[in-house]
């Protein structure tokens, strides 16, 4: 017992010299504006059996830094902290090691508005060089949305489990970790990301 005592001590004493030692480096206003500077695209979830819960449009968390919406220069992303804040006042944390393509199967995702229809078939004759610059980004916001992702949860949830994500997580601008066997990171409501370099 007193062994565990001294590992849980250690632990934590190690995560307090880690915030010490981290150098805050940009917040992130998460709202509409963020979101009309990515390349969003169609997020389907589905629970472990199949079972579709909602879709939204939505961006992998790693394209924030692809965009240079993060500052950093000639910051190694390797050493990149995050921490998401809810309007409910919960927060998580998480790494670099979340975000990368090349480390996560299946990487963080942030997500928002409701998934938009588009018809069957989208036709655009003759409009060569008459387009202005407005409706040159209508036509690219249209097909922004033709590539879709389908991310399967790696649980299995009941209606009353479904219904609860969608109303408590699900909502607004949300983060999941399509890897984890929970969602106890998973963080709705999102209104800002700071992000530290260790």
């Amino acid at each position: 017992m007193k062994f565990l005592l001294f590992i849980t001590l250690l632990f934590a004493l190690s995560i307090i010299n880690l915030f010490g030692q981290m150098t805050k480096i940009c917040d992130i206003q998460v709202n509409e504006s963020l979101f009309a500077k990515l390349d969003k695209y169609s997020m389907q979830f589905y629970e472990k059996g199949n079972k579709f819960i909602k879709e939204s449009q939505g961006v992998f968390f790693e394209q924030l830094i692809e965009k240079s919406i993060i500052k950093i220069d000639s910051i190694n992303p390797n050493s990149l902290i995050f921490i998401a804040y809810s309007t409910d006042s919960t927060k998580i944390t998480f790494s670099y090691s979340d975000v990368s393509h090349k480390i996560s199967k299946i990487p963080v995702i942030l997500a928002g508005k409701e998934k938009i229809t588009l018809p069957d078939t989208v036709k655009l004759f003759d409009v060569g060089s008459k387009m202005n610059k407005d409706e040159l980004a209508q036509v690219d916001e249209v097909f922004t949305y033709i590539q879709k992702y389908k991310i399967v949860f790696q649980f299995t949830l009941n209606k009353a489990q479904i219904t609860e994500i969608k109303k408590n997580i699900l909502q607004n601008f949300f983060i999941i970790f399509p890897q984890d066997n929970s969602t106890n990171r998973w963080i709705g409501n999102i209104y800002k990301i700071e992000v530290y370099k260790i």
